[in-house]
């Protein structure tokens, strides 16, 4: 027969496992999710996955109490044309809640037409906040180096802040800031990051989420 102590104690222990269940699910729900839409520059490339700006990223953010996963959609290579080719097969990851989008280098290094690629990463925006007004869509911008085509690279510096006023999306002004082109950061091939420039911009882009309120802790 049960005393009063024992019943106490089943009690406890039965609201104990109900609490344990609950709050793992309402974790595992409220886990929001973060696209990366970039090249190359998104992948391990040279590295192991944990060493990647995306993988960083999420580490960074989980270990300040932040449910958040962030999905790495990379294709190397990719220009903003091949990008809005592929944009439509985007079903699985329309449940995200912010997407980082970046098109730049192999844009840049094909001295593709400037009038076109606005155009296709107009295209791209407009096709996210078409399925989904409330998504967040922040352009990260990177500073090229004027030595290397120098009209060019100066007008397409020009485009991205004219793209982000079109379309009214978020704009991240040169998250690399002094980091590119440095090369202790780079790999041998002087394009893509080691580690530690995975390092810097997990950071930069972690803080530049919680500075500007686009992410938030979850309380139980």
């Amino acid at each position: 027969m049960l005393t009063f102590k024992k019943y106490f104690y089943l009690l406890l222990i039965i609201f104990f496992l109900f609490w344990c269940s609950w709050s793992n699910n309402l974790s595992l729900n409220n886990s929001m999710r973060i696209v990366a839409l970039w090249d190359s520059l998104t992948i391990w490339y040279w590295l192991d996955i944990d060493e990647s700006y995306p993988s960083q990223l999420e580490k960074k953010l989980n270990n300040n109490w932040f449910t958040y996963s962030i999905i790495n959609w990379w294709i190397s290579g990719n220009t903003s044309k091949q990008l809005l080719d592929r944009i439509e097969n985007f079903d699985e990851y329309k449940n995200a809640d912010i997407y980082l989008l970046n098109i730049w280098a192999n844009d840049w290094l094909r001295k593709m037409d400037l009038d076109k690629m606005e155009i296709n990463i107009e295209k791209i925006i407009n096709y996210l906040q078409n399925n989904n007004p409330e998504w967040k869509i922040i352009l990260f911008w990177v500073k090229l180096p004027f030595l290397f085509w120098f009209s060019y690279s100066r007008d397409f510096n020009s485009r991205f802040e004219k793209i982000a006023n079109k379309t009214g999306i978020f704009y991240y002004w040169d998250f690399l800031d002094w980091v590119n082109w440095n090369s202790k950061l780079n790999l041998n091939d002087w394009l893509h990051p080691n580690s530690e420039w995975y390092d810097i911009i997990s950071t930069n882009i972690s803080n530049y989420l919680i500075k500007n309120n686009f992410i938030w802790k979850e309380s139980l």
